[in-house]
């Protein structure tokens, strides 16, 4: 058999269509096949193939969101088959094997149908995040693509106070990583902590996978949820999902096809580098996990939030936990804090009223002697429509 030498994970049993390829193989003598995926939008039903097509096997999973089927192309003197999976929501991908009766068969359908569909086009100044949360039944995940500022582009709205941790924080590498694989962002609402957290995982992007998780009280609530996230990755929920991979070998693949790699402009920036398997999961206002009462009011999930960043469960897995609150140093769970658990542990304060002055450029009113980056974009931008309800004492209460 002659194998594109490229393959992802698609012999490993677990996908109905891509197993039912094989059972065509007998059909050819010397039969030619190839693997690949592309990120996309353009529905593979709307691709217009250069002969008749028999669909041979069909599989839908609603709960998933994923669609596949099998079909045998008409060619001529031998039949075809073109195997195809393609995600409805969440990873925006499609991907394809073709079994041929000669290279050049497999060559033509493979250009076919990458200057057939429509690439994703990802700005510069993205990055991508997966989203997870507990489906009902089992966890799911769908991937977006967000704006991130550079850290340098945003490093003047914060406190000097705090400034060179988090300058540190960001030029963080997995050699750094020596201890804890906890760390935390503190600091009053309104800070920044967010807007610095996706300046981060643009800088992280290129050695690490950005996870968010939306519902942390079930991530760590539920053992079943948060051990198939961790232990099998991404990937045992979708085998196919070997974005980075993929992406990595897509221009060899559009070259062997003749097509033009700028098209898939992507596959192009990834420039062969490959992901060493780090994972950095996000949980914002975690404010429940980190109490001195955490153990009374979230029972077990305390534990397994520990065991995750130094015990038993962590241990030989490359995942990095990432949690805010607006919790103050003084009332964080004495467990979270010990030595050795976090690899880093940054207050991003408030500005003081001189450091507010600074950044506005202008004398700035305010009541109080410390104002919120929030509070100074606010009057900058005016954005906000109304001033609310305005709170009056009343001379009595009612009884």
């Amino acid at each position: 058999m002659n194998e594109v030498k490229y393959q992802t994970k698609y012999e490993d049993g677990q996908d109905f269509i891509f197993d039912k390829v094989w059972e065509q193989i007998w059909q050819f003598g010397d039969p030619h096949v190839v693997s690949f995926s592309v990120e996309t939008l353009t529905p593979f039903d709307t691709i217009e193939f250069p002969a008749k097509m028999t669909k041979v096997a069909e599989y839908k999973d609603l709960n998933s969101k994923f669609s596949s089927a099998l079909y045998r192309l008409h060619t001529t003197p031998h039949h075809t088959y073109v195997a195809y999976r393609q995600s409805m929501s969440g990873t925006k991908r499609m991907w394809l094997r073709i079994v041929a009766a000669t290279q050049e068969t497999l060559n033509d359908l493979q250009k076919l149908i990458l200057t057939s569909v429509e690439p994703i086009q990802v700005e510069e100044n993205t990055v991508k995040v997966k989203f997870w949360n507990w489906a009902g039944s089992r966890p799911d995940y769908n991937s977006r693509n967000l704006e991130a500022p550079t850290w340098d582009e945003i490093k003047g709205n914060y406190s000097p106070k705090c400034v060179e941790a988090l300058d540190d924080l960001i030029n963080l590498t997995p050699a750094d990583i020596t201890g804890g694989r906890l760390a935390i962002l503190l600091g009053p609402p309104g800070t920044g902590k967010t807007t610095m957290l996706r300046a981060l995982c643009r800088e992280w992007a290129k050695w690490c996978n950005i996870d968010y998780i939306i519902d942390p009280e079930a991530f760590f609530g539920n053992s079943g949820y948060m051990m198939e996230c961790l232990l099998s990755t991404a990937d045992a929920l979708d085998p196919y999902d070997e974005d980075d991979e993929d992406d990595d070998e897509i221009q060899k693949i559009l070259s062997r096809a003749g097509v033009e790699p700028s098209r898939f402009p992507r596959a192009q920036s990834a420039g062969g580098v490959k992901q060493p398997g780090w994972r950095l999961l996000i949980i914002e206002d975690a404010e429940e996990f980190m109490s001195p009462t955490a153990k009374e009011h979230v029972g077990q999930s305390l534990s397994r939030l520990l065991n995750v960043g130094d015990g038993f469960i962590g241990q030989g897995l490359n995942i990095l936990i990432l949690m805010t609150t607006n919790t103050k140093m003084a009332d964080v769970h004495p467990a979270i804090k010990r030595a050795g658990r976090t690899f880093a542990n940054i207050e991003v304060p408030l500005l003081t009223h001189a450091e507010a002055i600074k950044w506005a450029g202008h004398p700035v009113e305010s009541k109080d002697e410390e104002v919120s980056l929030a509070d100074l974009f606010e009057e900058r931008n005016k954005s906000q429509i109304g001033k609310g309800i305005t709170q009056v004492e009343m001379p009595g209460q009612y009884l």
